[in-house]
C-alpha cells in the first residue's frame, strides 16, 4: 500500500481528466476535421443537465422519481474548501421534465460526535411501502495517519424532504467475511458506495451492491453483494471477484444495477481511460463465473471524448423509459440520457424525450400554481409555480378562513417552472387533515391552488 497516497489525497473519482482548455481546443480541432468516421457518424446525444449552484460541484448521486417528480440527491463538493470541510451534506434538486431543475434545501448533514462526522457520500434510495430508505456512506474522522474510515448507514423519509437517521452504521467491513477492515490502514478504511434495490427473484428481499477491499488483495476494490429482509439488518451474499483489476476495471467504485430482457447489468466507475464499464449476468447476484466479459459505456456513447469524462453513473427505470445519468467531470454537472436497447453495444445513449410542448425553461402563457402529488398529515409536498417572465413573487399558504399560515417563497422567480417545497408544517407543528390553499402572487396577478391534506 505504500504506492498509494493517503486517503486525504485521493479524490472520489480517480480517473484522469483533461483541463477544460484542452477539451475546448480538442472540440475546435474536431470541428475543423469535418465529419466523423462512419463508426462514429451518429450525432452525439444531447443530455438533460442538472447544473449545481456555484461554487458547488456535483459528485455521486441518487436518482429517483415519485409522483411525477424527478429527484436528484447529490454529493456537494466545494472545491475551495479543505478536505475536512467539504462533502458535508447532500444537495436536493427536483424537476418535472428532467430539463428544468430547482434546488431545495440540502439534507443529511454530517454530525459532530457521530459515526458520520467527516463526510457523507454516495446516496442511494429505495422505496418500501410508503417509506423511502436512503443508504449512504458515512465517513468517520479517526486519528492520524488515516482520517476517513468508511461505513454504510441509512435514513428514512415519507416525503423525500424530511429525513430521520438510524444512529449507527448498518453495514461495514468488519461484518463482511472476505473484506479487510482496519481503521488504522488505508486499505482497511475503504468500504462504501452502496446501491440498494429490491431483489426481483425473491419478493420482500433487498440487495445491496457496494465496494470493499478484499483481505486477499489489499490493493484493490471489488464489488460485494449483501441481502436483507429487514432494511436495517444485512448479511453477505458474495464478493464479485470478476470486478478486480482485469479487463478495464482497475480500482472500481460506484456500482449500480439495471435489469432488462432477463439480464442484469452491473455498472462501475474505473480508473481506465474509459472510466465507465459494465458486465451482464442472468441473475442479480450471480457468482463471478456467470458474469460476461467487460463492456464499456464508451462504445454506446456516440461521443468518445465526452464519455471519457464521465463517472459515478446511475440508472432510473420508469414505465416506458430507462435513463442513464452520469457526473460529467468537465463541469461536475449531472447529465441525463435515455437508454435505447439493442445493437452490438447492447444499448446506446440518446437525448431524453421531453414532454410534448415543453422545452428547457419554457415559460407558460400565464401564471400557474399546482401541487405535485398528494398531501398527507405531517408530510411534505412540492408545489410548481410557473410564471411567463422573470419577476418577484410570493408563494403563501392559507387556511379555509383566509388566514396566512406560512410564506413558502418570497423573492425572485425565473421565467418558467420553479418547484417550491412545503415541509407539511404550520405554526411549527405537522399540518392536520383539512383544506388549505396555496397562493402565488406577483405585483399584478394572483393564482390560488387548493391543497387538501388527507390520509
Amino acid at each position: 500500500m505504500a504506492s498509494r497516497p493517503p486517503a486525504t489525497d485521493i479524490p472520489r473519482h480517480r480517473a484522469p481528466r483533461p483541463p477544460r482548455t484542452v477539451l475546448a481546443c480538442l472540440a475546435v480541432a474536431l470541428a475543423l476535421m469535418g465529419p466523423a468516421p462512419a463508426a462514429r457518424a451518429q450525432l452525439a446525444p444531447r443530455p438533460a443537465t442538472m447544473m449545481p449552484p456555484a461554487p458547488m460541484l456535483a459528485k455521486e448521486f441518487a436518482f429517483i422519481q415519485e409522483a411525477g417528480v424527478y429527484h436528484l440527491f447529490w454529493m456537494r463538493h466545494d472545491p475551495g474548501a479543505p478536505y475536512d470541510s467539504t462533502e458535508h451534506d447532500f444537495g436536493h434538486a427536483v424537476s418535472t421534465d428532467l430539463w428544468n431543475w430547482t434546488q431545495l434545501d440540502s439534507v443529511i448533514p454530517v454530525r459532530p460526535g457521530k459515526w458520520d462526522n467527516l463526510h457523507v457520500w454516495t446516496p442511494t434510495i429505495v422505496k418500501i411501502g410508503g417509506t423511502f430508505y436512503m443508504y449512504y456512506t458515512g465517513v468517520t474522522s479517526v486519528p492520524f495517519p488515516w482520517n476517513s474510515y468508511q461505513r454504510i448507514g441509512v435514513a428514512t423519509s415519507t416525503d423525500l424532504l424530511n429525513w430521520t437517521r438510524y444512529d449507527a452504521p448498518v453495514w461495514s467491513g468488519d461484518m463482511v467475511p472476505w473484506a479487510f477492515s482496519d481503521s488504522s490502514s488505508f486499505a482497511g478504511c475503504q468500504f462504501r458506495d452502496a446501491y440498494v434495490m429490491p431483489d426481483t427473484t425473491a419478493p420482500g428481499r433487498l440487495l445491496m451492491y457496494y465496494v470493499g477491499t478484499p483481505s486477499a488483495a489489499r490493493d484493490q476494490l471489488i464489488v460485494g453483494v449483501a441481502q436483507a429482509t429487514d432494511p436495517f439488518t444485512w448479511s453477505d451474499v458474495t464478493p464479485l471477484w470478476c470486478t478486480d483489476t482485469a479487463h478495464y476495471w482497475g480500482w472500481c467504485e460506484s456500482p449500480h444495477v439495471i435489469q432488462h430482457d432477463s439480464l442484469t447489468y452491473l455498472f462501475v466507475t474505473t480508473t481506465s481511460g474509459h472510466p465507465l464499464a459494465y458486465r451482464t449476468a442472468p441473475t442479480p447476484y450471480a457468482d463471478s463465473t456467470l458474469w460476461s466479459g467487460t463492456h464499456r459505456v464508451y462504445d454506446a456513447a456516440n461521443d468518445a471524448a465526452v464519455s471519457d469524462a464521465w463517472f459515478g453513473s446511475e440508472t432510473l427505470s420508469i414505465p416506458g423509459h430507462d435513463y442513464f445519468a452520469v457526473v460529467n467531470s468537465v463541469d461536475f454537472e449531472i447529465d441525463i440520457f435515455e437508454m435505447v436497447w439493442g445493437g452490438p453495444s447492447l444499448f446506446t445513449l440518446a437525448t431524453p424525450a421531453m414532454p410534448l410542448g415543453v422545452g428547457p425553461r419554457d415559460a407558460p402563457a400565464r401564471m400557474e400554481l399546482a401541487p405535485l402529488g398528494r398531501a398527507r398529515p405531517g408530510q411534505g409536498l412540492l408545489l410548481r409555480a410557473s410564471v411567463p417572465a422573470a419577476c418577484t413573487a410570493r408563494v403563501e399558504l392559507f387556511d379555509v378562513a383566509g388566514r396566512r399560515l406560512r410564506t413558502l417563497h418570497d423573492g425572485p422567480l425565473p421565467a418558467g417552472p420553479t418547484i417550491v417545497p412545503w415541509d407539511g408544517r404550520v405554526n411549527g407543528a405537522p399540518a392536520g387533515c383539512g383544506i388549505y390553499f396555496a397562493a402565488l402572487t406577483t405585483g399584478r396577478e394572483r393564482r390560488v391552488a387548493r391543497v387538501p391534506v388527507v390520509w
